[in-house]
């Protein structure tokens, strides 16, 4: 058998991908022949990932820190995580700052021009993801980056007491609205530092109960808009957490602008609703339907209340769909969801010719026969999933999970139950197709059968 040190690099890069920081540390301390060879990858782990608390003091010491580093290991960093946790009392925050730190203490909008260089300095950027809470407390690096900030503010020496603190403190300025206008504030920061090869971007929840509203969307201002298109030439994949702000008749107009700009070249785009389980919450959101996202590959959503026909004119715009899935969705513009739903599949299987996997999360009350107008009590669950080509009875397969027993029914002839009796009206084949579905025998997996299709 071959010795390590004689594998190709190739190899060793996949297994340094599965090793932790430290494990790829304590191999090269192991294996002091391989040191050099594990000494990249090593380095690659290390600078892989740089968190941004968004402070101030945290930006101003960055920017002097990376400044004296190698600019080989700035350049392998590609990710960005920007950190705002939350405040419950922000004017008593700043106020416990200022008289911690100092008098000379900025206000964060002062200091967001603090970002651009920062987005200079780390050119080989791919993922910048914007966290809502932290995951974990500082590394020492970034507690030495806050010391030489405030060693830098007061000319004296300041104790690891005290860095904590003001790291607390500054970390937890900003409520839920500043937080948000920092976001935007990012967003104009990438796109005019010309930073140019960032591929994935993402407000991430970490926590229940915070997004975007999407009222917020039309405060964009016309020239961070006119950014979005130039600044993100190679974005592939968006992520949002979303919320509305109680106004029942909100037409996401920015939302379906800030899309369009930002996505012209977007394959993947994930969304999800916030505090709108079991759709009590009715507001509609609207998609883009002028221009659309022509490149999407990949539409993930989660509760979320849609109008069919405003959400069948997005879809027309991608044709190129591989992967649609629905979770926990709701559907108006029609008197029963069972209307919607099959309208929505009628579509899918006519006008999607390169969708392969299909996955809907089906919500409805029986006590009313999918009313729109919907009652007190929780709904039923149905998970319906199609794989493969719809038309091809040979490789595409439905199959319709009830979450209440989990009980299953396959659906092999899904094509045909769809096409069934083109001379009646929609709302009839609705009720036709339905039927059919649900008229057929449940069974319950049994564990071996369940090990099997995992496989």
């Amino acid at each position: 058998m071959a010795s390590i040190t004689s594998m190709p690099m190739e190899i060793l890069d996949l297994i340094a991908k599965n090793l932790r920081t430290r494990d790829l540390g304590s191999l090269r301390r192991t294996c002091h022949n391989l040191n050099a060879r594990l000494r990249e990858l090593h380095l690659d782990a290390i600078y892989h990932t740089q968190r941004i608390f968004m402070a101030p003091l945290f930006l101003k010491g960055l920017i002097n820190v990376t400044k004296k580093r190698n600019p080989r290991d700035n350049d392998r960093v590609r990710v960005l995580e920007l950190s705002c946790p939350e405040s419950q009392h922000v004017e008593d925050i700043n106020r416990m700052l200022r008289l911690s730190l100092g008098n000379k203490t900025d206000t964060f909008r002062q200091n967001v021009d603090y970002l651009k260089p920062i987005f200079s300095i780390f050119r080989n950027i791919r993922t910048v993801d914007f966290l809502n809470r932290l995951k974990k407390e500082p590394s020492p690096f970034e507690f030495r980056v806050l010391l030489l900030s405030l060693e830098t503010e007061h000319q004296q020496g300041v104790q690891t007491s005290s860095i904590t603190h003001g790291y607390k403190l500054g970390c937890k300025l900003l409520d839920e609205a500043v937080r948000i206008r920092i976001w935007w504030d990012a967003l104009e920061s990438i796109a005019s530092a010309g930073v140019g090869c960032i591929t994935t971007f993402g407000f991430r929840n970490q926590y229940p109960g915070t997004a975007i509203s999407v009222s917020l969307f039309d405060e964009i201002s016309v020239d961070v808009m006119s950014l979005l298109k130039p600044g993100f030439p190679h974005l592939r994949q968006l992520e949002l957490y979303i919320c509305f702000d109680g106004r029942d008749d909100n037409p996401c107009t920015g939302f379906c602008q800030f899309l369009e700009k930002i996505g012209h070249q977007l394959e993947e785009l994930f969304l999800s609703g916030v505090r709108n389980i079991w759709g009590k919450r009715r507001q509609i959101l609207f998609l883009p339907t002028a221009l659309g996202l022509p490149k999407l590959k990949t539409l993930e959503v989660q509760l979320a209340t849609f109008e069919i026909s405003n959400l069948v004119g997005f879809l027309q715009h991608s044709r190129t769909l591989s992967v649609l899935k629905l979770s926990g969705c709701w559907f108006r513009g029609t008197p029963t969801a069972q209307l919607s739903t099959f309208k929505l599949l009628k579509f899918a299987c006519d006008e999607l010719r390169d969708l392969r996997r299909f996955e809907l999360q089906l919500l409805y009350y029986t006590n009313v026969a999918w009313s729109v107008s919907h009652g007190t009590s929780l709904p039923t669950t149905l998970n319906f999933e199609i794989d493969g080509y719809w038309s091809s009875e040979e490789t595409c397969t439905g199959r319709v999970t009830r979450l209440s027993d989990y009980g299953v029914a396959m659906l092999d002839d899904i094509y045909v139950e769809i096409k069934r009796r083109p001379d009646l009206s929609d709302e009839e084949r609705a009720s036709i197709f339905w039927n059919s579905i649900f008229n057929r025998d449940f069974y319950i997996e049994s564990s071996d059968e369940s090990d099997d299709s995992s496989e």
